[in-house]
């Protein structure tokens, strides 16, 4: 909820790259504090003073496993999609409002779903995750193309991050794929975590270049896809395909 006021602010104190330099140590301390305080679900098992893992914990065949091969391909899928929402989300709301905090609102808003959306994503995938892998990505086409493709009041913007928010989490449903394709194996479980993340990472890095040709803002209005976001909302579609995927896990 706070992120995108504190963005805006160092931005309007210190400029651009001192933003990305305080934001960067912000971060870090953050996360690393993080690390410090978080305990696991499962208490891992203990090793003997003498005792040290391997130096190559797998021989990489779990990369070929379907399960994870599926989960790959969705997560980068939805990555691809609903990274946009994020990035853009703030601009389609100032065509609808001259007020910059109100625009902010709606990525506050975003954030805060998504907390939300994680816990239940969460929840869903320790009793189903292909179940809640199909819901994020059939949920999330269905939001972007009713709620955010038909959005011309900023209220119903803000309905559209309530929902894009809850329903964008599939990283969420990650332990479950690692559960299964670890069989067992706590260092297979981190690597798989470690490479479905690279993926995400993959795709946040292609996205700005898919999401600039596809954001149009000189496009006249139109009854659905306003401002020159016709494209990026129709792009929307690939979410429906990250929900067939799952159908092949079992």
């Amino acid at each position: 909820l706070v992120f995108p006021f504190l963005l805006s602010s160092l931005l309007s104190w210190r400029g651009f790259p001192w933003m990305v330099r305080i934001w960067a140590i912000l971060a870090g301390t953050t996360l690393a504090l993080s690390v410090y305080l978080i305990k696991p679900r499962v208490a891992p098992r203990k090793m003997r003073s003498h005792e040290r893992g391997p130096w190559l914990a797998t021989d990489g065949a779990f990369l070929c496993d379907p399960i994870m091969l599926f989960t790959l391909g969705t997560s980068f899928v939805s990555s691809l999609s609903t990274f946009p929402v994020s990035l853009y989300l703030a601009s389609y709301a100032s065509n609808l409002t001259p007020s910059a905090f109100e625009a902010s609102v709606v990525v506050g808003v975003y954030n805060v779903a998504s907390s939300f959306g994680c816990a239940f994503t969460g929840w869903l995938a320790d009793i189903d995750y292909p179940l809640a892998t199909l819901f994020c990505g059939a949920a999330g086409a269905l939001a972007a193309f009713a709620s955010w493709g038909l959005a011309d009041s900023l209220a119903k913007v803000y309905g559209f991050a309530v929902l894009a928010g809850f329903t964008s989490q599939v990283i969420a449903a990650w332990s479950g794929c690692a559960r299964d394709v670890s069989r067992g194996n706590p260092y297979v479980g981190s690597l798989v975590f470690g490479v479905l993340a690279g993926s995400r990472g993959l795709a946040s890095i292609v996205m700005p270049f898919v999401s600039e040709g596809l954001y149009r803002p000189g496009e006249s209005e139109q009854a659905w896809g306003r401002f020159g976001f016709y494209r990026m909302e129709l792009f929307g579609a690939s979410l429906l395909l990250s929900a067939l995927l799952p159908r092949g896990w079992h």
